[in-house]
């Protein structure tokens, strides 16, 4: 994991200890996994970060989850306050 708190990128501003998310300075609605898969893809700019990689670092083993659905329905949060 890495030490960086404070990430910039293009208009945004994430803040990983806080779980804030900013848009020119403005408090983006985003919270919870969404908010945990961007640190996560942060945190490697410029690896491959798996399906397995997000499912080990944001789901405990013992979860009993749809984790497919789950990491679509977060991906599909993060795009839209991303704009993507």
């Amino acid at each position: 994991m890495s030490l960086i708190q404070h990430y910039r990128f293009g208009p945004f501003e994430l803040d990983a200890v806080a779980g804030e998310l900013r848009r020119h300075g403005l408090k983006v609605r985003l919270r919870g996994r969404p908010i945990e898969i961007l640190t996560c893809l942060l945190e490697r700019t410029g690896e491959v970060v798996t399906r397995e990689d997000l499912r080990t670092r944001l789901w405990t083993s013992d979860t009993f989850v749809d984790f497919d659905h789950g990491l679509n329905s977060a991906m599909n949060k993060l795009r839209e306050a991303l704009g993507d």
